[in-house]
C-alpha cells in the first residue's frame, strides 16, 4: 500500500528520533505508578504510554512526503441572461455545484455574467447574486470573460468552464476568447442540458420587398430551435387574415429556413407577421417576426411592331401571370408611349429615329420605363451623326453603324492553293469561309473567286452572289497543288474590278507562304487598286506567311491586314471582313446560342435545348450590363442593363421571324419570352445599390450606399424616399452623406409592426451624367425591418457556432468532461503533504487513553481482584 512505502517519507528534524530513549523511562514510571495493580492493567497501560511517546517523537521530527498535482486554476463564468431565464438557470447552477466539487482542491472562482459582472468565492454566492433575472436581462459574456482572465490564481495550466447558450447581445466574447488564447488559457463552454425547448422566429425575409400584382408573393422564415422539434409557422397580414401556413415542419437544432408564398393581390404596401408556434416553447415573446413587401399593380405594355409579330407577342403577354395590359402602335413610334411601363419595340428602324423622338424614349427609360429592343432585318443600324444618345441608351455597341452601301458591289477573292495550304486542312477552311462570307453579301453583288499557286487560274468567274450554292459546288472540287505566287493573281482580280460596274470593289487575298512574285518588283498592280479607290485586305495565315509583305500590300490598298495562327478562325475573320467592307451588323448564319450560367432571364428554361438562331446582329456589350445568351465568340444575343432609373433588354435576333424560325417548334419559347418580360419589368434595385434597414431603441436606421460603374463610391448625390409604418402612414425621409458611397437616416420606430422603405438616388447637378450615359443607375430599392423583442430574448436558443469559436481559439473544447479540464493538458506540481498532524493526534489521544486507564474506576472482573 502507498501509504505503507515509507521511502516515500522525509524528515524535517531526523534527530529527534532519539527521543525514542525515553520509552524506557515510560516503563520504569508505568511500574512505579501502578505499585499493586493487577499485572494485565500496568501491561496495557505502559504500551499505550510507549505509543503514545513514539507517536509525539516522529510527530516533531517533521514527517512529510510529495506528490503530484495538477498545476491548475480555475474559473466558471455563469451566463446569468434573460436567455438562462424560465429554469434553464437552476440546472446550470445545479451543474455548477457538481463540477465545483469534481474540481479537489483545485483552485476557482465564480464569475455571474448578469446584470452585473460579479466575482464570487463560492457557487452559494453566486445564487445569491443572481436572484430574479427577467427576459430583458443582457448577456455581458465578453465583459465577463475579460474579468475571469484577471482572477486566475498563479498557475502554469489555467481553465475558463463557461455554462452560456451562446445567445449574447455583447460581441466581445469573441475577442476575449482571442486574449485567453494569447495568455494560454483554454475555455471550455458549456451549453445548457436539452431540457425545455426554446424555439424563436429570428428573421422574416421579404427578399427585395416588391411583388407585382397576381404574381405569388415569396417570403421566407428562418427558425431557430435548441433542439429538434416539430411544428408551425402561421404566415398572416397586418390584420390578422392568415396568408400561408406550413404545418408540421420539423425543426433541427440552429438554423432553419420556411419558404412561404402567397398570392399578392391587394395593391400598396402589406405589413406580415410570421409566428413559430411549438409546443412547450421555453420563450413566446421571439416567437414572431415582422416584415413588409409592396405590391405594384397592373402594368401596361406598349408594342411597337408590324401585325403579326405585334399580335404574336401579344399573346405571349397574355399568358403571363400577372398579365399587363397592352397595345400595339406602329414600330415608327410616331408617339412615344405615356404611362406605360413597358415598351416592347420589334425590328426598329433606329438610324432614322433621332430629334425629338431620340430625347423623350430616354427620358420614358430614365424616369424608370422598361424598353425590350429585339432585332430583326433592319438590323439595328445607327448613324454616327446625331444619335450619340441613342447610342448611350443601349446596352451594346455596334462595330459599324454607317448606313448599308447601295449594291452593287464586287468582292473578288483570291486564295492560296499552294502544297502548304494543304497542312492542317487551312484550304478547306478558307474555301468554306469564302463561301459564308459570300452568303452575308446582298444578292445583288457581284463575287469572284481566283486560286493561285504557281499561277492563277478563275475558279468562279464575276457572278452574283446570289448563286452562293453553285459557287459552293465549284469550291469543293478545288485540290492544292505548286507554289506560291501573289501578284499575278492580284493583277487578275484588279483587271476584273475595272470591267465591273459596281460602285464598291473589293480584293480578299488569302496566303499562308512567301511569294515568289515579290511587292517592291512586281507590286505595281497594288498600288494601281489604291489609285482606282478600289480596296484591298490581306489575311496572313500561320508563321510561314510572309506577314511584313501580306500587311504592307493590305496598307497600300487601303484595307484591312488581319493574322492568324488558329486556322478555325479563318471563317470569322473572313465574316468580320465582309461585314467591314458592306457596312452591314447583320449576320445571316446558323448561331449556336450559348446561355449564362444563373442568368435570372433564364430561370426555368432548360438551356440545353435552346435551338439555333439563324441570323443576329453583330454587337459587343457595355461594361455594366447582365449577359443572358451569347454566340459562341460571346457576342451578345440577350443583354440587359439600367439606365437611370429605367432598365434596357436588347436581343439582338428577330422573333418569329427567318432568324428564330427553329424557335417556332421550341416548346419553351412562350416561357422565354415570358421570362425577359417578367425580368425587364422586374423593380429589383441595380446590384451595386444596397439598402439596410433595422429597428433598434425605437429608431429606424437606414443605411444606403452605392457604386458606379467602376465600382467607386458615388458621393454626388441627393438620397430621398419615403417610410411606411406599420399603421400605413408614409413619411418622407431624406438620407445624408455618412462615409464614401453611403448615406444614413434614422426615424422613428415605436410602434410594433413591420416598416418598409423604397429610396431613390438622383445626381446632385440638374442632367448630369455618370459613365453610362443615364444618371444614377440605382432604381428604388426597398428594405423592409420590423420590430423585435429583447436582444437577448430573440437570440435566445443555442448559438452553438459562437461556442465552437470560442472553443477552437483557444484549444478547448464544447460540454467537455470534468477529467477533459482537470487532467487531459494540465501541467502538475510537486505538493508537500505533511504527515505529522495525524501522529501528534494519535498522540493525544493515547496519552488521554492512559491517563483514562491511570485514574478511572475498574471494575472487579478487569482489576483481578475477587
Amino acid at each position: 500500500m502507498e501509504g505503507l512505502d515509507l521511502s516515500q517519507y522525509q524528515l524535517d528534524r531526523p534527530q529527534m528520533l532519539w527521543a525514542v530513549v525515553v520509552v524506557a523511562l515510560f516503563f520504569l514510571l508505568g511500574e512505579r505508578g501502578l505499585t499493586g495493580w493487577p499485572r494485565t492493567r500496568l501491561f496495557i497501560s505502559t504500551l499505550v504510554r510507549c505509543f503514545a511517546v513514539l507517536a509525539l517523537v516522529v510527530a516533531l521530527s517533521g514527517p512529510h512526503r510529495f506528490e503530484e498535482r495538477p498545476d491548475l486554476s480555475l474559473v466558471f463564468v455563469v451566463d446569468a441572461s434573460g436567455s438562462s431565464s424560465g429554469g434553464r438557470l437552476g440546472a446550470t447552477l445545479d451543474r455548477l455545484d457538481e463540477w465545483w466539487e469534481r474540481r479537489g482542491e483545485v483552485p476557482a472562482r465564480v464569475i455571474t455574467a448578469g446584470e452585473r459582472i460579479v466575482s464570487h468565492e463560492t457557487p452559494a454566492d453566486a445564487r445569491t447574486e443572481v436572484l430574479g433575472i427577467d427576459e430583458a436581462t443582457p448577456t455581458r459574456l465578453g465583459p465577463a470573460m475579460e474579468l475571469a482572465l484577471e482572477s486566475f490564481e498563479p498557475a502554469s495550466s489555467k481553465a475558463m468552464v463557461v455554462f452560456s447558450d451562446g445567445a449574447v447581445t455583447d460581441g466581445r466574447a469573441q475577442r476575449a476568447a482571442s486574449v485567453a488564447g494569447i495568455r494560454g488559457v483554454r475555455v471550455f463552454p458549456i451549453p445548457p442540458d436539452g431540457g425545455r425547448v426554446t424555439v424563436a422566429a429570428s428573421e422574416l425575409d421579404v427578399g427585395e420587398a416588391v411583388v407585382l400584382q397576381g404574381e405569388d408573393a415569396r417570403v421566407a422564415v428562418t427558425v431557430l430551435a435548441s433542439d429538434e422539434v416539430t411544428g408551425d409557422v402561421v404566415l398572416a397580414d397586418g390584420e390578422g387574415k392568415q396568408l400561408a401556413r406550413a404545418a408540421g415542419v420539423t425543426f433541427s437544432p440552429g438554423e432553419t429556413r420556411i419558404p412561404l408564398s402567397f398570392p399578392a393581390e391587394r395593391v400598396g404596401v402589406r405589413t406580415l407577421r410570421a409566428a413559430v408556434e411549438v409546443e412547450g416553447d421555453l420563450f413566446a415573446t421571439d416567437d414572431v417576426a415582422h416584415g413588409a413587401i409592396e405590391v405594384i399593380g397592373t402594368q401596361h405594355a406598349v408594342i411597337a411592331g408590324e401585325r403579326d409579330s405585334a399580335a404574336a407577342f401579344a399573346r405571349v403577354l397574355a399568358s403571363m401571370d400577372a398579365a399587363p395590359t397592352h397595345e400595339v402602335v406602329s414600330p415608327a413610334l410616331a408617339e412615344l408611349p405615356g404611362e406605360s411601363d413597358l415598351l416592347v419595340w420589334m425590328d426598329p428602324d433606329l438610324a432614322s429615329f433621332d430629334g425629338a423622338r431620340v430625347e423623350a424614349l430616354r427620358r420614358y427609360v430614365r424616369k424608370g420605363g422598361r424598353l425590350l429592343v429585339i432585332g430583326g432585318p433592319q438590323g439595328l443600324q445607327v448613324d454616327d451623326e446625331g444619335q450619340e444618345e441613342l447610342k448611350d441608351l443601349l446596352p451594346v455597341r455596334f462595330p459599324k453603324t454607317e448606313r448599308k452601301e447601295p449594291a452593287p458591289l464586287i468582292v473578288v477573292y483570291c486564295v492560296d492553293r499552294s502544297d502548304s495550304m494543304g497542312r492542317a486542312a487551312k484550304f478547306e477552311i478558307a474555301l468554306t469561309a469564302v463561301a459564308e462570307s459570300i452568303a452575308l453579301l446582298d444578292p445583288e453583288s457581284l463575287v469572284g473567286v481566283i486560286t493561285f499557286s504557281d499561277l492563277p487560274r478563275w475558279v468562279v468567274p464575276v457572278t452574283p452572289a446570289s448563286e452562293v450554292d453553285t459557287i459552293r459546288a465549284r469550291l469543293a472540287e478545288l485540290t492544292v497543288a505548286g507554289g506560291t505566287s501573289v501578284y499575278p493573281a492580284l493583277q487578275l482580280g484588279y483587271e476584273a474590278l475595272i470591267e465591273a460596274d459596281a460602285k464598291l470593289k473589293h480584293i480578299i487575298l488569302l496566303s499562308d507562304g512567301q511569294s515568289t512574285s515579290r511587292l517592291e518588283r512586281d507590286g505595281e498592280v497594288v498600288h494601281n487598286v489604291a489609285r482606282r479607290d478600289f480596296t484591298l485586305s490581306t489575311v496572313a495565315i500561320g508563321r510561314e506567311a510572309d506577314q511584313v509583305e501580306l500587311a504592307a500590300v493590305a496598307d497600300i490598298g487601303q484595307g484591312r491586314y488581319y493574322y492568324t495562327e488558329d486556322f478555325a478562325t479563318i471563317p470569322q475573320i473572313l465574316l468580320d471582313e465582309t461585314l467591314t467592307v458592306v457596312r452591314s451588323n447583320k449576320i445571316e448564319t446558323r448561331i449556336d446560342v450559348h446561355a449564362v450560367d444563373d442568368s435570372r432571364f433564364l430561370t426555368g428554361i432548360d438551356v440545353e435545348k435552346i435551338p439555333d438562331l439563324q441570323g443576329y446582329v453583330r454587337s459587343r456589350q457595355k461594361t455594366t450590363t447582365e449577359l443572358a445568351l451569347a454566340t459562341e465568340r460571346g457576342e451578345p444575343l440577350l443583354v440587359s442593363w439600367r439606365h437611370g432609373r429605367g432598365v434596357v433588354t436588347l436581343f439582338t435576333s428577330d422573333f418569329g421571324g427567318p432568324w428564330s424560325t427553329e424557335w417556332k417548334d421550341w416548346r419553351q419559347r412562350s416561357a422565354f419570352w415570358r421570362g425577359v418580360v417578367r425580368e425587364t419589368l422586374s423593380p429589383l434595385p441595380a446590384p451595386d445599390v444596397r439598402l439596410d434597414a433595422r429597428v433598434v431603441g425605437g429608431e429606424l436606421r437606414l443605411d444606403y450606399s452605392i457604386l458606379d460603374a467602376l465600382k467607386n463610391p458615388r458621393n454626388d448625390l441627393e438620397v430621398a424616399g419615403r417610410v411606411v409604418g406599420p399603421s400605413g402612414d408614409h413619411r418622407q425621409v431624406s438620407l445624408s452623406a455618412s462615409g464614401p458611397g453611403r448615406y444614413a437616416a434614422t426615424v422613428p420606430a415605436s410602434d410594433e409592426g413591420a416598416y418598409l422603405a423604397a429610396i431613390d438616388s438622383v445626381t446632385r447637378r440638374a442632367g448630369a451624367l455618370d459613365a453610362s450615359g443615364g444618371v444614377v443607375p440605382g432604381g428604388t430599392v426597398r428594405a423592409s425591418a420590423g420590430t423585435q423583442p429583447a436582444d437577448e430574448v430573440r437570440g435566445g436558443t443555442l448559438n452553438l457556432a459562437l461556442l465552437q469559436r470560442l472553443a477552437r481559439a483557444t484549444g478547448g473544447r464544447v460540454s467537455p468532461e470534468p477529467a477533459q479540464v482537470l487532467e487531459e493538458g494540465v501541467d502538475t506540481r510537486k505538493a508537500r503533504v505533511d504527515s505529522w498532524p495525524p501522529l501528534l493526534w494519535a498522540a493525544l489521544a493515547l496519552f488521554l487513553v492512559d491517563l483514562a486507564i491511570r485514574r478511572l474506576h475498574v471494575p472487579r472482573w478487569l482489576s483481578g481482584r475477587r
